[in-house]
């Protein structure tokens, strides 16, 4: 999603991470691209430089003319998730594709690729966006991406939320790492419990509503998490999350799992 240069971020040495003292969680600032898009994004930034093994995170938002103009990308894979609106993708490979609220688009780029992003139609284009460095073997292999349909996502209900598996060992697609991705959805009042595995890393990014994470002691007061905020998660840490008494909330729970974890 991110126009200019970014292969730094690219080449990944498993697994180190570069961050900066930060009170968890923190409000990512709205950055704007040249062309007029705008996104928040938690990582790389001056909070966490690096985040491997992922790249980049963002929620990107986008109106035409806007757009984030044509760009490379070489040695990762990348997820979008269409929140809002129609989503264009256009690439060197000959793709020109337009996808509506609920789909996923997954792209690997291996040896290299270069391609543009835009609304498909007026009105507000919104959604998340994910890379992941690909392993050593795999980053020159040819490029490729395909297309998922929400219905093709696979659904969890829980009591007083919905899981929808977009990547992982139940989910609509398999990253070249074990990467595991959920978007949920929460009642008010319901209670859940998000935890990385030991010697993974991951994050909760809230994007509707509102929330709590439950202390882990009595000493402790709830911490409320709002639309836009980023907790990062290192292995064997987790969060309580309680929904708000009459509000509905919504977020994204990514993470990495070690082989055995």
């Amino acid at each position: 999603m991110v126009s200019g240069k970014r292969e730094r971020f690219e080449k990944l040495n498993p697994w180190r991470v570069r961050r900066r003292e930060v009170q968890r969680p923190f409000h990512p600032a709205l950055v704007m691209d040249r062309k007029g898009a705008r996104a928040r994004r938690p990582f790389p930034s001056r909070e966490i430089l690096s985040f491997e093994p992922f790249a980049l995170f963002e929620e990107f938002f986008m109106e035409l003319p806007g757009e984030f103009q044509e760009h490379p990308h070489r040695g990762v894979e990348m997820v979008t998730l269409v929140l809002q609106g129609h989503y264009r993708h256009l690439d060197g490979l000959g793709h020109d594709l337009a996808l509506g609220e609920g789909w996923v688009d997954h792209v690997v780029a291996g040896r290299g690729m270069k391609h543009r992003e835009m609304p498909a139609r007026y009105g507000l284009t919104r959604g998340l966006q994910l890379w992941v460095g690909l392993p050593p073997g795999v980053r020159e292999t040819e490029p490729h991406c395909r297309q998922i349909p929400p219905e093709a996502i696979p659904e969890e209900q829980g009591p007083g939320f919905v899981r929808r598996r977009i990547a992982g060992k139940k989910g609509a697609l398999s990253l070249h790492l074990p990467v595991e991705w959920e978007e949920v959805r929460m009642e008010p009042r319901a209670l859940l419990e998000c935890r990385v595995p030991p010697g993974g890393r991951g994050f909760i990014y809230f994007l509707d509503g509102l929330a709590y994470r439950e202390p882990e002691d009595e000493d402790e007061g709830r911490t409320s998490l709002k639309p836009g905020m980023f907790w990062p998660l290192e292995g064997g840490e987790g969060l309580l999350l309680r929904g708000d008494r009459t509000e509905q909330s919504r977020f994204t729970f990514i993470r990495f799992s070690p082989a055995g974890a």
